[in-house]
């Protein structure tokens, strides 16, 4: 999930993620009908990541447990994991949807607005860059599992592919440091100093940390 803004001029509103949930924010003005200048910041690219992980769905992807712990422990952060489908029907608000590809559709919770959905709350222009296409559960855990590999590698931490990520997992566990390379990515998870990156809600290291180790 991409950090956005979206300018379409003054005055700007904050868009936050899942109800009872948090992914990223984005910036949108109240106003509408005016041309809007998308400019996208914060997210390591994600061409080329991890050789091992088939974005389409020609051969089947297993990840190991751990990995399959950290993705239910992003779903439980991000307020997803309590929905239908184990939350990949999931949009924001927590209203589901039923097409097979994203709905890129912008709901509204008070103030905040969204177009986030899937289990992972990928925004629209974030799943594009994971590879799009059909939101089937198995491709919706392996672009997760991209995003989560790019911003590790972004951090220095020396991932560069699945088996890497579950080695890291099983020697390291759901470290302090590991959630904070990912908070960039899911506003949910904390800082090292345990707060939201975006200054939103933030479920606690130690929350998450024994959460991850109940699925294990």
């Amino acid at each position: 999930m991409k950090f956005k803004k979206l300018l379409l001029g003054l005055p700007l509103l904050l868009l936050s993620s899942l109800h009872h949930g948090h992914h990223r924010v984005e910036v949108m003005k109240k106003d509408v009908g005016v041309s809007k200048l998308t400019i996208e910041t914060d997210n390591p690219n994600t061409d080329n990541v991890d050789n091992n992980i088939d974005n389409g769905d020609k051969k089947k992807t297993t990840f190991g447990p751990a990995t399959m712990a950290l993705l239910d422990t992003i779903a439980f952060a991000e307020g997803t994991s309590k929905y239908p489908n184990k939350g990949y029907n999931t949009q924001f608000t927590g209203r589901q949807f039923s097409s097979v590809n994203h709905p890129r559709q912008v709901l509204s919770s008070g103030w905040h607005r969204s177009d986030a959905a899937g289990r992972y709350q990928f925004l629209s222009t974030t799943w594009d860059s994971v590879g799009g296409g059909p939101m089937t559960p198995e491709r919706q855990d392996k672009g997760a599992v991209r995003l989560i590999i790019k911003r590790l590698k972004a951090a220095g931490i020396r991932v560069n592919n699945a088996n890497d990520l579950e080695y890291l997992l099983k020697t390291e566990g759901l470290s302090r440091r590991i959630l904070a390379a990912l908070a960039p990515e899911w506003a949910s998870l904390p800082t090292i100093y345990g707060g939201s990156y975006y200054g939103q809600p933030a479920k606690s290291h130690a929350r998450l940390q024994s959460y991850f180790n109940s699925l294990l």
